[in-house]
């Protein structure tokens, strides 16, 4: 996947497996509640010419949560243990690309400057129209990148850095990732 030239799509899924019958395995409820199992978030990473697999790049095994009919909007959208979470726990295990960075931060919580060693990764995402349309757009998806720029280990003091960039340039190599994330640190 790394030697190939271009965009590589990340096609992201999510299957249930139904364990109906299997109470003794103790597993979440799905769908209206009749089942019980986990969801499968599958990251398939494809050829876009010739349709080819490179592989799977992630699989996240997932329970839901059961949670009170009282939670309100606020803290469903705040809920860690959300399922559409998924695909963004999945691009956040991407490999870093390229060679490590220092780059010197304004670290709010520090009120200080600091040095911080970040690595990046990328991939091809397609983001969907909400379902609910509010405002004049066209209902139609959209291909951007994405760009994950991170701190791998936590600093002696201060704030982990992590930056989730969406581009609609492409972004196809380490070079490009990194241009992007310079021109965020511009801000």
């Amino acid at each position: 996947m790394q030697a190939h030239a271009g965009a590589v799509p990340m096609l992201h899924d999510t299957t249930v497996l139904d364990f109906l019958g299997r109470m003794t395995l103790n597993l979440s409820a799905l769908g209206n509640g009749h089942g019980s199992g986990y969801l499968c978030h599958n990251s398939l990473t494809i050829d876009p010419a010739s349709r080819e697999v490179f592989g799977l790049k992630s699989q996240i095994l997932h329970q839901r949560v059961s949670v009170g009919k009282t939670e309100g909007v606020k803290q469903k959208r705040e809920r860690t243990t959300r399922a559409s979470r998924l695909w963004s726990d999945a691009v956040a295990a991407f490999p870093a690309v390229g060679a490590w960075r220092a780059k010197e931060i304004d670290d709010k919580e520090l009120e200080t400057k600091r040095t911080a060693m970040l690595c990046v990764s990328h991939a091809v995402v397609e983001v969907l129209p909400a379902h609910v349309k509010k405002g004049n757009y066209e209902k139609k998806s959209i291909q951007a990148w994405a760009v994950r720029v991170w701190e791998e280990s936590l600093p002696a003091k201060g704030t982990k850095l992590e930056w989730l960039l969406l581009c609609l340039t492409p972004v196809t190599n380490a070079a490009k990732a990194w241009e992007k994330a310079d021109w965020y640190a511009c801000r």
